[in-house]
């Protein structure tokens, strides 16, 4: 006779809404049972809101997090892959012995990521209109070009499979993922490229619907005047300049190019950091000129506004475009001395860029851009 059993009522309680009755398939006796969800990812789930090419494909998704840059930001698993002979990587649970599956590392790991993840290695097989577009872009690759990336991650990533096997492994669907998934800086692209390449990677980016990006993968507007890009501020996505320290932001990324300002992956992270900033040196000060002379000066002009009780004229306009983004009078007589109050943080920050880096800044940091920084605090 079988048994008819029932969990603690405390358990019972918190997976209550994964019971239900279900026949035995031997015996055709109904039991009481579980069955437990697969475990919900807000990574995935937002990668197939913004991608929707990725909402009928079929694979296993597992996050194993770690701060180990040498982990890599994600793995793609082919079915029967157990991992290197070695054991030092060893498949993930959750992805199932006879199923494709994607296990993300990184904590950065951005949803276009995975969109390229899965379109790299099954979408350009699987996929006839991929595959054609992937064996176009592949066909007209040099020997040189592949060549030249497979050194670059000899010497930095530790690359040792023969070429052969490295390009055909790796080194094609990288570089077809570097433009195509905003993986490669702007420099890397031209250096990476030829223009007929990327006008075929163009039709892999309008398939797959991947537009500009920022560091969510949600389309960005790029500034009509190209010049700006070259504005250091906004080289770095750092809107306020913020100097390297021992300080370690969100978001911020390594920039051998760069040795006095913080470089961060996305405008949005360099405005998180800017409002902590601002609102730690708010609280430090106790007028607009001393704010200015505590963020923004140099140690030559600190050591002026101590000898002569006022800033630099370059520093006094600075401090003006900050007054005037509060709704400061600044005709009137000591308004440099007032204490900033109730600040309005995005105008703020608006005033800040066009001090910095100046007003065509703002067709890069707009205030959508600004916003998504400040709810990044959140």
């Amino acid at each position: 006779m079988a048994n008819d059993w029932t969990l603690d009522p405390a358990i019972q309680s918190e997976l209550s809404d994964k019971w239900y009755d279900q026949p035995d398939v031997v015996t055709g006796i109904k039991l009481n049972t579980i069955t437990v969800k697969p475990k919900e990812y807000e990574r995935l789930n937002e990668a197939k809101r913004q991608y929707p090419y990725l909402q009928d494909k079929d694979f296993d998704y597992v996050e194993n997090l770690t701060d180990d840059k040498k982990a890599g930001y994600l793995e793609f698993w082919e079915p029967g892959d157990e991992g290197p002979p070695d054991g030092s990587v060893k498949r993930p649970e959750g992805i199932g012995i006879d199923r494709m599956g994607i296990e993300v590392r990184n904590p950065d790991t951005r949803p276009i990521d995975i969109l390229g993840d899965y379109a790299s290695h099954e979408g350009i097989y699987s996929d006839p209109k991929l595959k054609d577009i992937y064996d176009r872009y592949t066909s007209t690759l040099t020997d040189k070009q592949l060549r030249t990336k497979y050194e670059y991650e000899k010497k930095n990533y530790g690359e040792d499979r023969p070429f052969e096997q490295w390009a055909e492994r790796s080194g094609k669907p990288g570089m077809f993922r570097g433009y195509t998934f905003d993986q490669f800086s702007e420099d890397e692209i031209k250096e990476a490229y030829t223009n007929e390449q990327l006008k075929i990677l163009d039709e892999a980016k309008k398939y797959l619907g991947v537009k500009k990006l920022n560091y969510e993968g949600k389309d960005v507007t790029i500034p009509q005047n190209k010049e700006v890009l070259n504005v250091r501020n906004v080289k770095n996505n750092n809107l306020g300049n913020i100097k390297l320290t021992s300080d370690k932001w969100q978001g911020m990324v390594d920039n051998p190019d760069e040795k006095t300002f913080v470089t961060f992956k996305s405008p949005e992270y360099g405005i998180r950091a800017l409002a902590k900033v601002v609102q730690a040196n708010l609280n430090a000060t106790n007028s607009y000129e001393t704010y200015v002379n505590r963020y923004a000066s140099e140690p030559n002009e600190q050591e002026y506004f101590e000898k002569n009780g006022k800033l630099m004229p370059h520093l006094e306009n600075y401090a003006k475009l900050l007054a005037e983004s509060q709704g400061i009078d600044t005709s009137k007589s000591n308004w440099i001395k007032q204490k900033p109050s109730n600040i309005d943080m995005k105008t703020w920050i608006k005033a800040t860029a066009r001090a910095e880096g100046g007003e065509d800044t703002l067709s890069y940091f707009t205030d959508d851009v600004i916003q998504k920084g400040l709810d990044l605090l959140k």
